[in-house]
């Protein structure tokens, strides 16, 4: 097929076949080399005989200079090599042996044409095919930005890829030099949040001609710049923990052997990396009145809650692959997918991460949330994300269990228990009046023992009669013969 000179996009390079699985991580940067803007979702990607749709995530103009990825999965791409590079979405599926792929106009006739083969290389090595000094050859990924300077010298008898027009004639191989040198290679995961874990690998390429190979053996050091380090003889592929924000600086030294390290020898590669470790900064925001939960990403970049989980005393909902939330953005969980079952204002919602760190509670009661600060300040109070109200509710001390009442009233000083066969609140009002016992149950009570002294009078006077002359008397009777 034989491209427009003046189309103005070019297919400058392409991962066909990415390391481990690579279904929804293959793509095709394109590049647009004239001096207009060029629409973009009126052309097609010409793959496997179909014309696949173009569809711009978030423009529609491709601008002079500027580059862009026809991918598989805007999400997992941005998960991947972060948000600030241009992807198209289209279906297709690229052959792991090669095929011829093309880019066609908004009247489906093919402009640019490029056959890439696993005979070139970047075949599941983490590798790419592109354009390098108009030479398709296997080098290290630039998805959104110019291909590297081609430092993979080629000799004499190697063979070109086929590729567009832009490619030159195999003569232009002759003045060549071949080189033998080593390449290292620091990859880190698109989130580095703080108690969350964290891919990073690290390996070493060696090229020699026009070939490049991944060393999967040698003396590999890798100080991850948090006080920890690994030493290993094969390639690094490490899950990390940072339990602090921070900026930490990653330090990668490659032996070829153990023996070579033992000897003193130089390393024959050393690098460096800076990556910054967010703090968990995403919270359960709010709950609706269907009890969808919503969860909010402050960071500045995109976050994957994968293997995450949300939880009740009773439940807990496990975030499937590729839980992404954007930068900025939120989700709202409905209660049809987390089954957590009706969420009232006494529930506790815990949102925790892979390793089971919390970072994230919320409730509706804003007293009960309190008391628990209380009790463990240590643990929850940096997790609180929500208070309903900023005011301590009204409390009813009869609602409390012995426990709990105990706890309020020695916060609580002011304030006192009584009981007079249920439990009664006494505030500092009724405290400060005048405690003597009411004036009706004194009066009560002594006419009460002035009958009983008359009974008692009665009694003795009766069973001891008077003498001769003296008087008889009963009670406070007086009785005279």
């Amino acid at each position: 097929m034989t491209p427009c000179a003046d189309a103005g996009l070019v297919i400058n390079e392409i991962m066909y076949d990415q390391e481990g699985a690579d279904t929804g991580y293959e793509w095709v940067e394109i590049y647009n080399d004239s001096t207009e803007s060029i629409s973009i979702d009126s052309w097609y990607f010409y793959e496997d005989d179909t014309h696949h749709g173009l569809f711009p995530d978030g423009f529609s103009s491709l601008s002079a200079g500027s580059y862009a990825l026809i991918v598989q999965d805007v999400n997992l791409i941005k998960s991947q090599y972060g948000p600030n590079i241009k992807l198209i979405k289209s279906s297709f599926s690229l052959n792991n042996t090669g095929e011829t792929i093309n880019l066609s106009d908004a009247d489906k006739n093919i402009v640019d044409s490029v056959s890439y083969s696993s005979d070139i290389g970047a075949v599941g090595n983490g590798y790419s095919q592109q354009l390098l000094d108009s030479i398709w050859r296997e080098s290290a990924p630039t998805p959104g930005e110019s291909n590297g300077i081609s430092s993979v010298l080629i000799s004499d008898d190697s063979e070109p890829a086929q590729s567009s027009s832009k490619s030159p004639s195999s003569g232009a191989l002759k003045n060549e030099i071949e080189k033998d040198y080593y390449t290292a290679f620091i990859d880190i995961g698109p989130q580095a949040v703080a108690l969350s874990s964290t891919k990073i690998d690290a390996w070493v390429s060696h090229t020699k001609g026009s070939k490049s190979v991944k060393k999967l053996s040698g003396f590999y050091y890798l100080n991850f710049g948090d006080g920890q380090s690994l030493t290993t003889d094969r390639r690094i592929e490490q899950i990390h923990t940072y339990q602090y924000p921070g900026v930490y600086e990653l330090v990668f030294e490659y032996h070829t052997s153990q023996l070579a390290k033992n000897s003193g020898k130089e390393p024959s590669i050393l690098t460096r990396k800076t990556i910054t470790v967010s703090k968990a900064e995403i919270a359960i925001e709010s709950i609706d009145i269907l009890s969808g939960i919503l969860i909010h990403n402050k960071l500045p970049h995109d976050v994957n809650l994968e293997g995450w989980d949300l939880s009740t005393p009773i439940h807990s909902y496990t975030f499937p692959l590729y839980s992404i939330i954007r930068a900025g953005g939120s989700i709202r969980i409905p209660l049809s997918v987390h089954k957590l079952g009706a969420i009232d204002t006494d529930t506790w919602i815990l949102l925790r991460n892979e390793n089971d760190q919390t970072i994230s509670s919320y409730t509706n009661n804003a007293y009960k949330l309190k008391e628990s600060q209380n009790l463990f300040p240590a643990v929850v109070q940096p997790l609180v994300t929500h208070i309903a109200e900023k005011k301590e509710p009204s409390v009813d001390i009869k609602d409390f269990q012995p426990d709990i009442l105990a706890k309020y009233l020695k916060q609580h000083p002011e304030k006192t228990e009584v009981n007079f066969g249920e439990s009664h609140y006494v505030g500092p009002e009724e405290k400060n009046k005048d405690s003597s016992f009411p004036v009706g149950i004194i009066i009560g009570t002594g006419m009460f023992a002035a009958l009983l002294g008359i009974i008692r009078s009665y009694s003795v006077s009766k069973n001891q009669p008077p003498q001769e002359g003296e008087r008889e008397v009963i009670g406070e009777i007086e009785l005279i013969e």
